[in-house]
């Protein structure tokens, strides 16, 4: 048995985590920035911290971000 807890971390990195990219990639390619940058983000809170393979997603999807925000 896993804990409420485990079942959750798997539930992110594994379903959630994938979902979010590939919507943020829908929203990037409609044009719609601010969306696309909401779900990046979500991709990069999930894996920042995860398994080497996740953190290699969540950098792709903070230089999409990097990509999609307007410069400063």
């Amino acid at each position: 048995f896993v804990s409420r807890r485990e079942a959750g971390v798997f539930l992110q990195s594994r379903t959630l985590a994938p979902l979010s990219f590939r919507l943020g990639e829908l929203y990037e390619a409609r044009g719609d920035k601010a969306k696309a940058i909401d779900a990046y983000q979500r991709v990069v809170e999930m894996w920042r911290n995860g398994e080497p393979e996740f953190q290699a997603r969540a950098r792709d999807a903070q230089s999409r971000i990097d990509k999609l925000r307007p410069p400063t």
